[in-house]
């Protein structure tokens, strides 16, 4: 009974961040074909402050950046911080509460 009630909620969640991408998908739009910063992988972004944030992350040749790049309109996007005054490179959380911005863990610790 258990596995059945697991993999029933597995299924809703699925369905429910599927159609949640496919809407966020629908609104999003290329507005600058190259931001200044290299394309990158495993980076993390966020809304914080009225502007997109963009921290860290890898380049396709496992460059690793540790940099902060804001833009309050997707087209001009500015350097905060090279390198970024935490630990964490990649594979770290990151969320907004009580108005701060927070990085949490990542590979090179906690």
């Amino acid at each position: 009974m258990h596995n059945k009630i697991v993999t029933k909620m597995i299924i809703l969640l699925l369905l429910i961040m599927y159609n949640a991408g496919t809407l966020c998908a629908q609104q999003w739009q290329r507005v600058i074909e190259n931001p200044g910063w290299e394309k990158r992988g495993w980076h993390r972004s966020v809304i914080f402050k009225d502007k997109m944030w963009v921290l860290n992350g890898k380049a396709v040749n496992d460059t690793v950046h540790k940099d902060v790049y804001s833009s309050n309109d997707g087209i001009t996007w500015n350097l905060v911080h090279n390198p970024t005054p935490f630990l964490a490179k990649v594979d770290f959380a990151l969320l907004v509460f009580d108005g701060k911005m927070w990085v949490i863990c990542g590979e090179e610790g906690c």
